[in-house]
Order: structure tokens, then sequence, then C-alpha cells
């Protein structure tokens, strides 16, 4: 990650008082450049629910109805990168997901980067 002072070079700073895993930033100029994500918890199998086979997928509930409108576009989208990429446990518990958040949250990560609920862990 490239600083505005033209460095490369940059630092991951833990950040236990806030809300944030931690920061990042510049070793030049100590600029702040980008929060951290909380690491990944290992998903626990005994942990994960069922979707009940021929069921539709749940209903999307969120803040707005264009909120669930977005969620669900991502959520048909993602769906298709999970069946090929998931285990099968992991994918049916995903169909079980009706939290648009959570669609648009990890609308552009990887199957293997997705934030799953922390139930699960």
């Amino acid at each position: 990650m490239r600083c505005s002072c033209g460095s490369e070079a940059n630092d991951q700073v833990l950040t236990p008082e806030g809300p944030h895993y931690g920061k990042v930033v510049c070793q030049v100029c100590r600029k702040f450049l980008s929060w951290m994500p909380y690491p990944n918890k290992p998903v626990d199998p005994a942990k994960l629910p069922k979707h009940p086979p021929g069921d539709p997928l749940p209903k999307l509930t969120g803040r707005s109805p264009a909120q669930v409108d977005f969620g669900a576009r991502c959520r048909d989208m993602m769906l298709v990168r999970m069946k090929a990429k998931l285990t099968p446990e992991m994918y049916d518990a995903a169909l079980t997901i009706a939290d648009a958040i959570f669609w648009i949250a990890n609308k552009d990560r990887l199957p293997a980067q997705m934030r799953w609920p922390h139930e699960w862990s």
C-alpha cells in the first residue's frame, strides 16, 4: 500500500481500544492508511445451521427496501461462487443467512476470505 509521501513501507498497529482490530500506518510519516479487519475465526462444523432441502431461500432483512434488494442481488451472485468453492456443509449454512448486510459486506470477498457469523465459531 503506497502512502501519499511515496513510501510503500507500512506498519500494522493493533487497536484494542476501538472497534477495529488494527490500523495500517506509513513507516515513514506515520500517516493512517487503512483499517485492519478482525481475523476470521475457524468455523465449527457442529454449529453450522442446516437449510432444509427444497425450502426457498429465507427472505432477507435489512434497514431499507433498497438495502434488501441490493443484498438479494449480492446473494444471488455470491451463491454461484460459493457452490463451487465451499464444502457442501458451508454452502448449506450460507443458504440460511437472511441478513442483507452480511451479503453486501462480503460481496467482494472470495469464499475463503468471507466474514462468517460469529455464532458459527
